[in-house]
């Protein structure tokens, strides 16, 4: 979630440069924001933390963030399983990764609630601490 929000929200101004296209892919890494990951343990605790200054999550959307589905009448929220329908039916090769069938950028909304529920079943948590327009830390 971290990269690809770093790179959505500072690929605009990496595009507008004049420069050309085979030297702009050298000096994209530079113009990035870096994305810092910290770990730290105690004698009963292992902490990680990751923040990112892709440009946080919007208010109208930080409620739904521990969602799996849900229902909105407003258009302008996203609705989450929406990608299914986009992700072809599979028989579980290794070619089938090899080839790239379902497209890297495919989002299905199930990360967060998904690493959540990952987190409270080894008996640890997962906060998002996020700032709209900035970034986002996550404990």
């Amino acid at each position: 979630n971290s990269i690809r929000g770093v790179i959505e929200k500072h690929s605009p101004s990496i595009l507008s440069t004049s420069q050309s296209p085979s030297k702009q892919m050298l000096e994209s890494s530079q113009l990035f924001p870096s994305i810092t990951v910290t770990v730290c343990s105690g004698p009963t605790d292992l902490y990680f933390r990751v923040s990112d200054q892709g440009g946080g999550i919007p208010d109208k959307l930080y409620p739904y963030i521990w969602s799996f589905a849900r229902k909105s009448n407003d258009k302008k929220i996203l609705h989450k399983f929406t990608n299914f329908s986009k992700v072809p039916q599979m028989a579980a090769r290794v070619e089938e990764y090899e080839r790239h069938i379902v497209p890297p950028d495919l989002s299905l909304g199930i990360g967060l609630p998904m690493s959540k529920v990952y987190a409270e079943y080894w008996g640890g948590g997962l906060n998002i601490y996020s700032l709209d327009g900035y970034g986002v830390d996550a404990y």
